[in-house]
């Protein structure tokens, strides 16, 4: 019931103020998002440190960070899903510029390739499949190991945004169970 003096509720304004509510603030969250990609970055260098658990806690320290800066208590996890693939976009170009730095300084270049060109020599001896033999002859080859570089870096950017997507969502969906508390 509409009290006088009050403007009705239109679909329009339903769905603006719904829009309002879930939508992200760019200023807060980039930041947040810089500083949890460098984090999980750095987490992804690290031998062993952090598997892949550096993406997804990436994505929830994004989370914890924008919170800090908002004081906003009523994330969705569509937002924490948001702001974690943002994290996790900048994480793999941070990433990428840590190996990039690590080939081209450290000349890990020749260590990288041995060691493609031995996990290929492995799998090649482990198929059977005889018309599989021809694409591992490709691989092996220099133009073979920059397609499967170009793979590699583009399965790793896609870890970065699902795992780091599914960490702001987890730690939207923990904050929002933790407030109703």
């Amino acid at each position: 019931m509409v009290e006088p003096g009050e403007q009705p509720v239109t679909r329009e304004s339903a769905v603006r103020i719904l829009s309002d509510a879930t939508r992200l603030e760019w200023p807060h969250a980039l930041p947040s998002a810089a500083a949890a990609g460098a984090i999980s970055a750095v987490l992804m260098v690290v031998p062993f440190a952090g598997l892949s658990l550096g993406m997804i806690f990436g994505g929830m320290l994004c989370v914890v960070l924008y919170r800090r800066r908002t004081h906003r208590k009523g994330l969705t996890t569509g937002m924490g899903a948001r702001l974690g693939a943002l994290s996790g976009l900048l994480g793999f170009a941070v990433f990428s510029i840590f190996t990039a730095v690590q080939v081209l300084a450290f000349h890990a270049g020749d260590q990288l390739r041995s060691v493609m060109l031995q996990s290929l020599k492995e799998a090649a001896a482990k198929s059977s499949d005889p018309e599989v033999q021809p694409v591992f002859d490709y691989l092996r080859t220099p133009a073979g190991l920059q397609v499967a570089m170009a793979v590699g870096f583009a399965v790793i950017l896609l870890m970065f945004l699902v795992l780091s997507s599914a960490g702001g969502a987890l730690a939207a969906a923990l904050f929002r169970n933790q407030r109703r508390r």
